[in-house]
């Protein structure tokens, strides 16, 4: 009913303004309502027969890019059935039985206009958008689940190295291609933790031979001295990444 549906936006404006409120120790969870179902002027909080028209309407607009991002999807809190309800809507259309040639254009068009808008330019280090670093691994995993993961449900899983781990399983990646992106995925985090800590969160990007590079280097292997970190750090850097990305450009090619 409309009463229903008042109270529970309501209730989701609170809960936006309640994780995104400020704090003396920062931000909290900030949320970007405006990814929800038609945008800006979808509901702030959709029924579920509301989803599944969303999802399997050939008219409402819902995007390829929509789909991947509910590769990611998981339930975290509430009405346990309801929330089974609306996980089965998600992974439906996340991992469709019939896949089309239109969703792997629309894909791999975002992907080439991110890396040219947001990709690293010159001699940078960059942890999330760099060629072969957190992004394309976790692109080649979620594409080939979408792809692929109504035929092998253990692909079904918002994790990317489960994704990884499953793909490799059914075949869809070699044994090595799938060391590559797990190893490269692993010693990223990895530098991204240490980073973090060592800064308190902040910057995913440094340039090659700066201040930050050096910070990035020494909190990777703390143990090493400057010159010694730096060289490790750009020497491994650069074998991981190069192995991650030559598997996504293969798994970008074949989508």
């Amino acid at each position: 009913s409309s009463q229903t549906a008042s109270v529970a936006a309501r209730w989701a404006e609170r809960l936006l303004a309640f994780c995104g409120e400020r704090t003396e120790d920062g931000a909290g969870f900030p949320l970007d309502a405006r990814l929800r179902p038609y945008g800006s002027s979808g509901a702030l909080a959709s029924p579920l027969e509301a989803l599944r028209e969303y999802f399997e309407s050939e008219n409402s607009g819902f995007a390829a890019w929509e789909r991947q991002a509910l590769t990611r999807a998981r339930f975290a809190a509430g009405d346990g059935e309801a929330g089974a309800r609306a996980m089965a809507l998600a992974r439906g259309a996340a991992f469709p039985d019939v896949w089309r040639a239109s969703w792997s254009d629309e894909l791999k068009h975002i992907k080439k206009r991110v890396e040219k808008e947001r990709g690293a330019k010159g001699e940078v280090f960059d942890l999330k958008m760099g060629r072969g670093a957190l992004a394309d691994i976790e692109w080649a995993a979620q594409w080939l689940a979408m792809k692929h993961g109504a035929r092998f449900p253990a692909m079904q899983t918002p994790s990317t190295r489960g994704q990884l781990g499953a793909a490799r399983d059914a075949e869809l990646l070699s044994e090595s291609e799938w060391k590559s992106l797990d190893e490269a995925y692993t010693w990223l985090r990895r530098a991204e933790l240490r980073l973090q800590i060592a800064q308190e969160g902040g910057a995913t990007t440094a340039r090659r031979g700066s201040v930050q590079a050096a910070l990035w280097a020494r909190a990777a292997f703390p143990g090493l001295e400057n010159g010694a970190a730096t060289a490790r750090f750009e020497s491994e850097w650069t074998m991981h990444t190069a192995r991650a990305r030559e598997v996504f450009e293969r798994v970008r090619d074949e989508l």
